[in-house]
């Protein structure tokens, strides 16, 4: 694990597969089953926490026991930007940002991970049909999040009614936080990036 500014190495490391970017809390362990082989995939975690009363090897070694081996699991402790700001376009297969930080005071909005200019980039790094999966168990931050990602084009909503949100679906296993230490009800958001020249 590093600090700062990732390398070129490092980045090049992650890309050697079909990438699963994870941001915030819980960043491992989280990714169902894609159909690909495990030797194929690559889930990163970046701004990587552990969760509640948990060291980061217990969290590297529940990520191994999900895995099945540690060689595709690349783990990056620090402010997830940098990581975003080297990848390339459209280099990211699935993207998570599970129960980010809800700064709840209105002068602390502007710390929100969830801003135009981030959502921006997560368009960027995304393949065209790829995923943006979201969870929060904080009722404003939920709206916050909808209003930004909904009100760029190159996102589109995949939820047809509410269980499609209120509901974890079936291919998204729990987290550890989720289990033990939600201030609130859960809720789960997926948008599918549109093909890039096909957004208004």
């Amino acid at each position: 694990m590093r600090q700062g500014t990732p390398t070129r190495t490092w980045i090049r490391t992650i890309l050697a597969g079909a990438v699963m970017l994870a941001l915030g809390l819980a960043a491992c362990g989280v990714v169902p089953n894609d159909g690909t082989s495990p030797s194929k995939r690559t889930l990163c975690g970046a701004s990587f926490e552990t969760e509640p009363g948990e060291t980061t090897q217990q969290a590297l070694d529940r990520a191994d026991n999900y895995y099945g081996g540690l060689d595709m699991v690349r783990v990056w402790p620090d402010d997830a930007r940098p990581v975003l700001d080297r990848l390339p376009d459209g280099s990211v297969g699935r993207l998570f940002l599970l129960f980010a930080d809800p700064w709840p005071k209105l002068r602390h909005h502007n710390r929100r991970f969830i801003q135009d200019d981030t959502v921006a980039d997560l368009a960027r790094l995304l393949k065209d049909g790829g995923e943006l999966r979201i969870a929060t168990d904080d009722a404003p931050l939920l709206d916050w999040s909808l209003e930004r990602v909904r009100r760029n084009p190159a996102f589109a909503w995949t939820a047809e009614g509410p269980a499609d949100w209120r509901e974890r679906p079936a291919d998204w296993p729990p987290t550890r936080y989720e289990q033990k230490a939600l201030h609130g009800r859960p809720y789960y958001l997926r948008f599918r990036r549109t093909p890039r020249g096909t957004a208004p």
